[in-house]
């Protein structure tokens, strides 16, 4: 049976073909959070072994608009570290 890595590259590899004009696909998974009072949506884009060392990305954003990005990445950690959460304080 394939691991849940093996369907989401499978999947991948079937959204990125030339029948849906698709690149870039990415699997994200979302967090829910507190930062003080506000409530936050975490999102780590995971965009695969091919797009090692900058697989990953995190995005923040705050119910009332504001958000933080960060860089890309070599794993969900360094994604989380190096997102700007400064962003969130304006």
């Amino acid at each position: 049976m394939p691991t849940t890595e093996q369907r989401i590259a499978g999947i991948r590899r079937e959204l990125c073909d030339d029948l849906t004009g698709l690149s870039d696909v990415c699997h994200v998974t979302t967090f829910k959070a507190y930062r003080g009072n506000d409530r936050i949506t975490v999102e780590i884009e995971d965009y695969g072994d091919d797009s090692a060392p900058r697989q990953y990305r995190c995005y923040a954003r705050a119910e009332d608009g504001r958000y933080a990005t960060g860089n890309p990445a070599e794993s969900p950690a360094m994604a989380i570290a190096t997102a700007h959460w400064w962003d969130l304080d304006k």
